[in-house]
């Protein structure tokens, strides 16, 4: 049971009060991070991965999860005890994540142009830009995690995956996290029509994408 007084310790910095909450939470803020995060769905040699099987994913969920309690604790006095405490946790893992795999794709394309001939020629000044650095120091491994994997065979997941940002979201908040339409609807600021509408969306194109693929095998 979340408390005003529990709260207002955690606000103090009161150790072990954050470590309960970071205890209680964790594993769920993770695998929330790990399923918006996990969106290649392919080894380097072209072939599925099961969720979270790539090492860097995990470590970007990781460190979303880090992020999480981080911004969590920053901004816990505004938590109101007449809102779900996990809805509220979740909204901000959600935003976190989401702000990672942005960056994270953006690091990607910028790594493409780096390698093409363009990129070999505003590197120079790009550096002087930035003083000398052009990527971000790497961040260390993350630490490994036991981790369950959510329910599902792999061309599901893998045709989740395909989803659009818009479309996969509800998807992954609803059958992968059990939230409620309810829920939904305030995790991701739209109507709960809205949220009916996109997963029906969602589930004609993941049966488009399954039978295409059953056909083509």
């Amino acid at each position: 049971m979340i408390t005003t007084q529990f709260l207002q310790n955690c606000q103090a910095g009161d150790e072990d009060a954050i470590e309960t909450l970071v205890r209680t939470y964790q594993r769920g803020v993770f695998q929330l991070a790990l399923t918006v995060l996990d969106q290649t769905g392919q080894d380097s040699l072209g072939g599925p991965l099961a969720l979270g099987e790539s090492a860097e994913v995990m470590q970007h969920a990781d460190l979303a999860a880090r992020e999480t309690f981080v911004a969590a604790l920053d901004r816990i006095g505004r938590y109101r005890e007449e809102n779900d405490f996990i809805t509220w946790l979740y909204a901000i893992a959600i935003k976190v994540s989401l702000r990672r795999a942005r960056r994270w794709r953006a690091r990607r394309w910028w790594s493409q142009l780096y390698h093409s001939s363009l990129g070999r020629l505003i590197d120079p000044l790009l550096l002087r830009l930035k003083g000398g650095t052009f990527y971000e120091k790497a961040a260390p491994a993350a630490p490994a995690q036991e981790v369950h994997f959510l329910p599902g065979d792999l061309e599901m997941w893998n045709a989740v995956r395909g989803l659009n940002e818009k479309l996969r979201l509800p998807v992954v908040l609803r059958y992968y996290h059990d939230f409620s339409m309810e829920e939904i609807a305030g995790l991701l600021h739209i109507s709960e029509g809205a949220v009916h509408a996109r997963l029906d969306s969602a589930r004609e194109k993941i049966a488009k994408t399954l039978e295409n693929k059953e056909n083509s095998g």
